[in-house]
């Protein structure tokens, strides 16, 4: 039930929050934020099994990852993070921080109420220096991509 309400908040957020003018800029930075975190997933879940999700709806899941989130979560929260990303440096880190540890609470909520699991030493602290790397990852990703005027 929890990630159902995630997904809803997500796209309700997406639908009153998001710059939609800017969709056709930012639809492939939605599309790398989901594949890599798809990826991180996977290696995460299946190939050191430090994260370990339960109570899943077998409907929304692919190998035990939660695809329902990757789909719309991940792609969402990488529009709204790079729609009000700020242009000078020391902006960018202080809202990375910020994003990320925001991110981290949705990861500390649903280890509270028993979808996710951490395993062999895999911390908090961990998830938040993942989560750092994962916004850096989709913002020079945009970086790269976008169009120079």
């Amino acid at each position: 039930m929890f990630i159902y309400v995630t997904v809803a908040l997500s796209l309700l957020a997406f639908w009153l929050f998001g710059d939609k003018s800017r969709f056709r800029e930012l639809f492939p930075s939605m599309l790398a934020g989901s594949l890599l975190r798809l990826k991180e997933q996977y290696v995460f879940t299946h190939l050191t099994k430090v994260w370990e999700y339960e109570q899943l709806v077998p409907l929304f899941q692919v190998v035990d990852l939660p695809v329902l989130l990757d789909l719309t979560f991940f792609p969402i929260v990488s529009y709204l993070y790079l729609q009000h990303l700020p242009q000078q440096r020391l902006g960018k880190f202080f809202y990375t921080l910020f994003a990320a540890a925001l991110l981290l609470l949705y990861e500390y909520l649903m280890i509270s109420f028993g979808h996710l699991r951490h395993h062999h030493q895999w911390n908090l602290l961990l998830s938040y220096l993942l989560l750092l790397l994962t916004l850096a990852l989709v913002a020079l990703q945009y970086n790269f991509y976008r169009r120079k005027t």
